[in-house]
């Protein structure tokens, strides 16, 4: 079986922070403990007319091979096993509803996480697995700098005061308005996130003063879009032009840089279903490429409908796309009744 960087990394860095925490007491007792990780079907291409096994159906396949559609399925993994663990072994002090369980939950994912992937991505995906619907400062590469390798001199001692400190990145809570949702569609064709945020990066690096001019100009739409959605009354319509405004500034990257940001197909994609009444615009996020489209609307079934008729036309003259089942949500991490998992646990 090929090995999963995510897994390896998160139970290196868990169960050293644990065991350090455990240290701490008269008694202590890492005692063995037997992991399921189940995948929710939409972290994954499929039919959502012939996957009806539930919400975390089987693929047939190894997790390498399962096309990913790209909504942070390495940062979810990370963030909910090293909560498990937390929660585990650390049960009479680890609280996730409390600031301070929600800070050491962020810390030591976002350290697991940066190891997997080679400390590329901005760590926004495993902000929002732990917080829910954020607004997010990346903290500085700095902080991670001296964190030595696993079994290294000096690594527990590193790794114990990184997880509970406060960093300095920034994270504050961010809501939809009401009547307004984010939809996904899935194209059926996955992104290899690190390989096109490396490829960005060093495009970044050998034209820094025009990649700066770009990205202050997407942050500041960016910014103006979110004082939009904050301040929205009855009316949504400059929040379309603003997301449009986003999306040429990111076919512009995607051009000079050279890394399909926002492919032509998507382009065309975007383009028709903006053109839907109630739709007020969508983006490929994270990575961008062919990863699921985020699309913001109308929290109606009747445009949903219209959405999926569009996805349908889309699909018989380009490749396959659909309306996926997940809908944007504001709650991050939380704890589950482990009785919903019952009935695929006894299988």
């Amino acid at each position: 079986m090929k090995p999963n960087p995510f897994v390896e990394a998160t139970l290196t860095y868990c169960l050293t922070y644990i065991n350090k925490c455990l240290h701490l007491r008269p008694r202590h007792s890492l005692t063995a403990a037997h992991l399921t990780i189940l995948a929710d079907n939409d972290y994954y291409s499929n039919d959502p007319t012939k996957s009806g096994k539930g919400r975390f159906a089987s693929f047939h396949t190894t997790i390498s091979k399962a096309p990913k559609t790209g909504l942070g399925s390495s940062a979810a993994l990370v963030t909910s096993l090293t909560g498990a663990l937390l929660a585990h072994y650390l049960a009479d002090s680890f609280d996730l509803s409390s600031a301070d369980g929600r800070r050491t939950l962020h810390n030591l994912a976002q350290i697991a996480h940066g190891a997997a992937q080679g400390k590329v991505g901005s760590g926004f995906d495993v902000a929002a697995a732990v917080y829910g619907s954020c607004i997010y400062r990346r903290f500085s590469a700095e902080m991670l700098a001296d964190l030595p390798e696993p079994g290294a001199a000096g690594f527990t001692a590193r790794l114990e005061t990184l997880v509970n400190t406060d960093w300095d990145g920034r994270i504050k809570d961010f809501a939809l308005p009401e009547g307004v949702a984010v939809r996904m569609v899935d194209v059926h064709s996955g992104t290899q996130t690190v390989g096109m945020a490396k490829g960005m990066l060093e495009w970044r690096r050998k034209n820094p003063v025009r990649a700066t001019e770009l990205w202050w100009g997407l942050h500041g739409l960016n910014i103006f879009l979110e004082q939009q959605l904050r301040t929205v009354g009855g009316s949504l319509e400059h929040v379309a032009e603003t997301i449009a405004r986003c999306r040429a500034v990111i076919r512009v990257m995607s051009k000079e840089s050279g890394v399909p940001v926002e492919p032509p197909l998507q382009t065309e994609l975007l383009d028709r279903i903006s053109a839907v009444q109630g739709v007020y615009g969508g983006v490929v996020p994270g990575a961008g490429g062919f990863d699921a489209a985020a699309i913001v609307m109308q929290d109606d079934e009747s445009v949903l409908e219209e959405v999926r008729k569009c996805c349908e036309s889309f699909s018989k003259t380009h490749v396959k796309v659909n309306v996926m089942r997940v809908k944007g949500e504001m709650e991050g991490a939380r704890m589950e009744d482990v009785a919903m998992f019952d009935a695929w646990l006894t299988n």
